[in-house]
């Protein structure tokens, strides 16, 4: 994933395999470096956006983290899709997810 991140939006083309992936990863930290390469493409991996919107709902906080800064990555091509769940997270438990959130 980290080859994936540096290349950025190049990598555009790889997003669906990262979506893939995404779905059957159960690993906290292969999931986050997925969402992190998502980010660092942009909008190019608006494919993703779904399944990074699905990434919200973790019950861990860093991979929240990682999903609303993916999302905030991707600008107005996750807009539609992320802007009602990145919205809940104003009210997250955890102060990182709260403040990545506002932006």
């Amino acid at each position: 994933m980290q080859a994936l991140a540096a290349i950025g939006p190049d990598a555009a083309a790889a997003t669906g395999g990262l979506v893939a992936r995404l779905a059957e990863e159960k690993d906290a930290d292969v999931i986050r470096g997925i969402l992190d390469a998502c980010g660092e493409i942009g909008p190019g991996a608006r494919e993703a956006v779904p399944a990074l919107v699905g990434q919200l709902a973790s019950p861990d906080a860093e991979t929240r983290l990682a999903a609303v800064s993916a999302l905030g990555e991707m600008g107005p091509a996750a807009a539609a899709t992320a802007a009602g769940p990145v919205a809940a997270l104003l009210q997250d438990a955890d102060a990182l997810v709260r403040v990545a959130a506002v932006g």
